[in-house]
This record gives structure tokens, sequence and C-alpha cells, in this order.
């Protein structure tokens, strides 16, 4: 915790309180920060993310971790720690162990983020002037089916609440859907 507040407080200084909000004021992903100037913004956010066993293990333990990124699947956006604001997005990330599959929600400072339209996978930090990169979704001008929200610095975010859950027979969920049997 005291490492992430001390990132809030160095991306606060560094592009100050008046970034171009991600999402509009009063949305459910904006975290209410008290030390926040009325009006300002520094696009501290609620996110999800979706990992394994073995790195939900990591994240507890160490926090999130930017040096595993691309591990496991794509850099769609370069080396950097991956959230979306769409649980969907998140399941496929995730790994059933015993049926049951876990999603992190996460504090995520974005500070000034810069929107992505296209794939930039040779990137190893957001462009200068930047604090993390927001890949945007097909109907928003982007190539993503759901938005994307990419920090190149663990300490930018902070584990809150774990989401446990499993698919049943009946769900209707995208992955579900196209991996049923048609009938």
């Amino acid at each position: 915790m005291l490492q992430y507040r001390q990132q809030l407080s160095a991306l606060s200084r560094q592009v100050g309180w008046g970034c171009t909000p991600v999402f509009p004021p009063g949305s459910r992903h904006n975290v209410p920060n008290p030390e926040c100037p009325k009006g300002g913004c520094i696009n501290e956010v609620f996110l999800l993310h979706g990992t394994t066993a073995e790195g939900l293990a990591g994240i507890l333990q160490s926090g999130f971790d930017n040096t595993r990124s691309g591990q496991r699947n794509g850099r769609f956006f370069g080396s950097g720690l991956y959230f979306a604001d769409e649980a969907c997005k998140c399941d496929s990330y995730t790994q059933a162990e015993n049926g049951q599959r876990t999603i992190v929600l996460a504090r995520v400072c974005l500070g000034k983020a810069w929107l992505a339209l296209s794939p930039k996978p040779d990137m190893k930090d957001p462009p200068r002037g930047f604090c993390s990169v927001v890949g945007e979704s097909n109907d928003n001008g982007g190539v993503l089916d759901f938005r994307e929200y990419v920090i190149y610095q663990g300490t930018q975010a902070l584990p809150v609440y774990l989401i446990h859950y499993k698919h049943t027979t009946r769900c209707s969920c995208t992955r579900c859907k196209f991996s049923s049997p048609r009938g």
C-alpha cells in the first residue's frame, strides 16, 4: 500500500491533477480521492486483472510485477500490466483450478493516459509525458473488442479484492457461448 501511495503522489507531482478523465465523473470505476482538488483528476480507477493461480500467488506476495508481463499471453501494447473494465475480457486470461477462476479488482493510477488506436507491441514505457496506455475498443476507433488499460510500473496498481467464480453448465458468458457444443 505504501509503494502505491508513493507512486500516486509521484504521478500527481509529475502530471498534476489535471488529467483528461478516462471515465466520466461519477463512474463506478473512479476511486474517490480526498486529496484530489475539486474538478481535478489523476485517473485513479478500479479495474480488473485476470490471472492464473501462479500469477495470483505472486501478486498477493509481491504486488503487480511488470517484468512477468507477456509470459503467457501477447503484448499488444508492449511489456506492461494489462487491466480491463469488463470481466469477460479478464476471464480469457484466467485458468480454472478445480473449476474456480480468479479475477483481481485493483486500484490503478493511470495518470495521464495515452489513447492507442493500433497495436504497439514494442513499447516498454508509455510515450513521453504519459503515465499509461489505454488501448481503445472498436467502438471508439481502436482495434480491440474491449478497452485495455496498460501500466508499466507495478506500483501503479494495488490489489484490493479477489473475485472467485466458476462457469456453470448454463453459463451464457462469451467464453461459454463460443465453446459449448451447438445442437
